[in-house]
């Protein structure tokens, strides 16, 4: 709970527990009171799990107010105040059991400024949804290093955040109301500052979000990217996207006949899927490209010769089909990656540049990961195979800092989230700054003391 959130539930508390025996102290508590809601309205923002409160502050300091002078006893009941009490725990619990996420602060020397782009793909029609004669589109949003700036505005977790709950909310199967307060999540980027160029130009790492995902899912693991001197791009991929919000508010949310699981046809759907996601990231480079040649933040600050991609599930198996096709891709990093849409002839002909998997614990299945062992054995370069213990499919995703239920919900293995997050970010930061930057490390080489959950199931060197 946040600082206002707390100091109104204890003067809460004293007014119903306390009012009664003290007449004198009891208006300047109810004063205090509603000083603390509405430097919590404010300061902090509403949020749906402190109704109760809200309410309950009204009626108490009301209450509290009209009490005669020199009455003990006053209008509320022994009842009413129990429950009061009541109303007031109920709160409480709901503002803990869903509180307001807290992203890990950023370990690189960098503060990290971010912008959205729009781009549009003439070469290609739309396959998927209605507007089957339209061009392809996408969206993704940019991280870059910045210098430290309080005169610039705080970038927002979300844009057109009651369109993107109602996705959200599809994606994880809860009422929308739930998700609310998501738009209080402090992002911890600036929109749009100055860049900060001291060690421009920076390599390019470009991600791909899972299946029903999108582009803000993993913030934790790209601004940390950003902050330790990448230029980070995220692109959401529309129809299998949890939400795609574009300039001119067109909301395209998550269309399960794009993957069509339930038909004889989803081995060709998935497939094609991924064909559509590996061009979605060339058309991402494309208009990085553009943009960095004209007048823009990113003018100057990108080395188009140093692209890492990665991804998530089905944004994994979008990094190897595009890193199999399309020679600008440097290195590669899969995140619990789906390889069975991936196109035969990229499995069986493997990757020519750095490959490195991290695999949750409990996600991974047979027939997944030996197509996946099948890729890394016919891949030319060096590879690496990690699973980190206590780990589940959504610990690679920002989703398990929603609540700290997450486990009991499925949203994340047992693991501490804060554990899994620093693990997650410290080795994908090690695998790119040795294949981008050229900083050799010791922790690809196997297991760690450091960080005995991970455990490496397969090194190759140069196999071919």
């Amino acid at each position: 709970m946040r600082l206002f959130e707390i100091a109104l539930v204890i003067v809460d508390a004293l007014l119903l527990l306390f009012a009664p025996r003290l007449p004198r102290a009891r208006r300047w508590l109810s004063l205090v009171a509603i000083v603390m809601l509405a430097g919590h309205l404010l300061l902090e923002g509403a949020r749906w799990q402190m109704v109760p409160a809200y309410v309950l502050t009204a009626i108490i300091a009301i209450w509290a107010l009209l009490m005669k002078d020199g009455s003990r006893r006053g209008g509320m009941s022994v009842i009413g105040r129990i429950v009061g009490l009541l109303i007031l725990l109920l709160g409480t619990a709901a503002a803990l059991v869903f509180p307001v996420p807290h992203l890990p602060e950023l370990s690189g020397p960098y503060a990290v400024g971010t912008m959205a782009l729009h781009a549009v793909d003439p070469k290609r029609i739309e396959q998927y949804g209605s507007a089957s004669d339209a061009p392809r589109e996408i969206m993704l949003q940019v991280w870059y290093p910045t210098a430290a700036d309080n005169e610039v505005t705080a970038a927002p977790y979300l844009d057109e955040v009651d369109l993107a709950i109602k996705g959200l909310a599809q994606t994880l199967e809860l009422p929308a109301f739930m998700l609310s307060h998501v738009n209080l999540i402090d992002s911890g980027a600036l929109a749009v500052p100055q860049p900060d160029t001291g060690a421009a130009p920076y390599p390019l790492l470009v991600f791909s979000h899972g299946w029903s995902g999108f582009r803000s899912q993993s913030t934790f693991l790209l601004q940390e990217l950003a902050s330790h001197g990448y230029v980070v791009a995220s692109v959401d991929h529309p129809y299998d996207a949890a939400f795609v919000i574009f300039p001119d508010g067109r909301a395209i949310y998550n269309d399960p006949d794009v993957l069509g699981a339930d038909g004889p046809d989803f081995e060709q759907r998935r497939n094609q899927l991924v064909r559509t996601r590996a061009a979605d990231v060339g058309l991402a480079i494309d208009e990085l490209e553009q943009v960095a040649s004209g007048d823009s933040v990113l003018n100057g600050l990108i080395d188009f010769g140093r692209i890492g991609v990665f991804g998530h599930s089905t944004g994994g198996g979008t990094v190897i089909e595009f890193c199999g096709t399309d020679e600008r891709c440097t290195a590669a990093l899969g995140l619990d990656t789906w390889a069975e849409p991936v196109s035969d002839s990229v499995i069986e002909s493997g990757l020519s540049q750095p490959l490195f998997m991290q695999f949750s614990q409990l996600w991974p299945w047979a027939a997944n990961t030996t197509r996946v062992e099948h890729l890394l054995d016919n891949s030319s370069d060096v590879t690496g195979y990690m699973t980190i213990d206590g780990t589940a499919h959504w610990d690679f995703t920002n989703i398990p800092l929603l609540t700290p239920l997450a486990a009991a919900l499925g949203f994340k293995g047992p693991l501490d989230g804060t554990r899994s997050m620093e693990i997650i970010n410290t080795y994908a930061l090690a695998f790119f700054d040795q294949q981008l930057k050229g900083i050799d490390t010791a922790l690809l080489t196997g297991d760690s003391a450091e960080f005995p959950e991970v455990h490496f199931d397969m090194i190759q060197n140069n196999p071919r």
